[in-house]
């Protein structure tokens, strides 16, 4: 995969825009070096031990998230997340929106509400609540060209994502059959081949668009991999409107978001009171997850 660092001057970032664009247009994903700041994404972290351990009632920390925590403790660390003060913030964070503004050619791209913290325990990826190989479009819907952006919140060297590139090229992937351990269909056609699986320091990330086939990498380590992702767009491109609500949790049929709170009110639901829909944002209904054929054009997907 192509890679961008941004650690240097706003200059020497913008300077990456163009290339980054294009290795867009070419592998559907690339990696962005010290996209974040170390210091920022430790913040978050303890925030997130912090919010954990109040709604568990336990005494968690970070080292006993990354050596225990398990399946049953997804759902209340994916809400923990929405009480971090930072969880929009980080995103926000000039290094990183700045550089995806100018890969848009938009000054101030749209962050969406839904925000998602990740776990994979050491084993094979395959787990009830990690992803086998799908495509975000299914999930987002709107334009084809939001672009996803991962990151860990702790060195990874195993257990990240797998991303089959140019995969974004072939439109929507056909759908398997579920397997016994996961909860959704897989994508079709996965050519190992022209598999990446990056290697990420606290603060890098990897940007991919939403026709890129990836999956959960197995987790060889002897740790979870905990990670956090998030989505972007033009303010000007098609949202569906959904999108701008907290997803609902399977286990419990309650609102992914900030605990207790049920407004729908993205700025409320999501814990960060920067959240406003862009005027002139369009909204679009969902489409159906089996769909065949994605809505609009892309400008970083050729027409397969």
């Amino acid at each position: 995969m192509h890679e961008f660092d941004l650690s240097g001057s706003r200059a020497d970032r913008l300077d990456q825009t163009d290339r980054a664009r294009k290795a867009l247009i070419e592998d559907g994903g690339v990696i962005l070096r010290a996209a974040l700041p170390t210091r920022a994404v430790l913040g978050l972290r303890r925030e997130l031990t912090e919010a954990f351990a109040e709604l568990s009632t336990e005494d968690w920390t970070w080292s006993r998230l990354r050596r225990d925590a398990g399946d049953d403790d997804l759902l209340a660390m994916r809400r923990a997340l929405f009480a971090c003060p930072s969880n929009g913030a980080l995103f926000r964070h000039p290094r990183l929106a700045g550089f995806l503004g100018a890969v848009l050619e938009v000054e101030t791209p749209f962050l969406h509400p839904r925000r998602w913290l990740r776990l994979n325990k050491p084993g094979t990826g395959l787990d009830k609540w990690t992803v086998p190989y799908h495509q975000d479009y299914r999930f987002v819907h709107g334009t084809q060209d939001v672009l996803t952006v991962w990151t860990p919140l702790h060195r990874c060297d195993t257990g990240g994502l797998r991303l089959e590139l140019r995969s974004h090229r072939d439109g929507l992937r056909g759908l398997g059959e579920r397997t016994e351990t996961n909860h959704l269909p897989p994508a079709t056609g996965v050519n190992g081949r022209n598999l990446a699986e990056p290697v990420c320091d606290v603060g890098d990330v990897v940007v991919f668009h939403s026709l890129t086939v990836h999956a959960t990498a197995p987790n060889f380590g002897t740790l979870n991999r905990i990670s956090v992702d998030a989505r972007f767009q033009r303010p000007d491109d098609p949202m569906a409107r959904e999108q701008l609500l907290p997803a609902m949790a399977p286990q419990d049929q309650l609102p992914i978001g900030a605990p207790g709170v049920l407004d729908e009110d993205p700025a409320a639901w999501s814990g960060d009171p920067a959240i406003a829909r862009p005027a002139g944002l369009p909204l679009v209904p969902a489409g159906e997850f089996d769909l065949t054929t994605p809505a609009g054009t892309s400008r970083f997907a050729p027409v397969p």
